[in-house]
């Protein structure tokens, strides 16, 4: 990782100053692209688990009992 970190820094030092905001503002998109990302895969998380709650009974398991 830090080795990576030296080569993008190494390699943005060469261009040109509105180039190297156009990067930043990359980096930036991809953070709060993988912000939202992770945001969504907990909510999805918490909205199963709340679904298969509702599941998690003794009536539910003698229905089912029969497939097994």
């Amino acid at each position: 990782m830090q080795r990576l970190l030296k080569e993008i820094e190494l390699h943005s030092r060469k261009l040109p100053d509105e180039i190297q905001q156009e990067v930043l503002d990359f980096i930036k998109l991809k953070e709060r692209t993988l912000a939202k990302a992770q945001k969504e895969k907990i909510e999805v998380s918490m909205l199963s688990e709340q679904a298969m709650s509702d599941w998690a009974n003794e009536e539910e398991d003698e229905a089912w009992s029969s497939f097994q």
